[in-house]
């Protein structure tokens, strides 16, 4: 488990529950595992980038040097990054490929319908689909990576996170966290399973 503190990033082995800290005294938020759990990439704790770091605390990396980029996630191989940086004042956003080892990078397409306050873009497992929120705010589109299939799966949306077995889980707005709920949606299927008792921000999710 790894989360952010004002002395940096902690890590916590939650077998054995013995706990170091990365990034010290240089915390971030937005963390992102690489899958094959060797590196977290994460948004710098001024916002001032996107940056890569391995679990021994080594090889730290600065991405990008844009302010307010966001981690989108992983290639399921764990050799690229994807990110999106804010373009034209936050009316468009660029979804960007960055290669984990040499930080070479590649322009993948242009969103050019996503919310300029918090796209909260989110990567599935398999790497073939982006999730993102629309510029009302509340949309809640997919699209491939190479900017094509783009669809409207629902609207009322604040937030996403996959699960690795493919399912999506979706923070339904409200006014506070409290009154947020929570919905289970299988995007292929459109299959979709509220979650009554639910509520808050998600962080991560497991479905077997």
């Amino acid at each position: 488990m790894a989360y952010p503190t004002s002395d940096g990033i902690h890590v916590r082995d939650l077998a054995t529950q013995v706990e170091s800290v990365l990034q010290q005294g240089r915390g971030g938020y937005n963390l992102v595992w690489s899958p094959d759990g060797n590196r977290i990439a994460f948004v710098g704790a001024t916002a001032d980038g996107v940056y890569v770091v391995g679990m021994d605390g080594s090889s730290r990396r600065q991405l990008t040097d844009q302010a307010y980029a966001s981690v989108i996630g992983w290639s399921p191989d764990s050799a690229q990054i994807y990110v999106v940086i804010p373009f034209t004042g936050g009316s468009a956003w660029k979804v960007r490929a960055i290669d984990a080892a040499t930080g070479e990078w590649r322009e993948l397409f242009t969103i050019e319908n996503g919310t300029a306050k918090f796209l909260s873009p989110a990567l599935s497992p398999d790497g073939q689909w982006l999730a993102y929120r629309g510029a009302d705010n509340s949309s809640l589109y997919l699209v491939r990576l190479d900017g094509s299939d783009e669809y409207l799966l629902m609207t009322g949306v604040g937030q996403v996170v996959w699960s690795r077995s493919g399912w999506m889980g979706v923070a339904l707005l409200g006014e506070t966290a409290s009154e947020l709920g929570a919905l289970l949606v299988q995007p292929e299927s459109c299959r979709g399973y509220l979650l009554p008792s639910v509520h808050g921000y998600l962080q991560a999710l497991y479905v077997p």
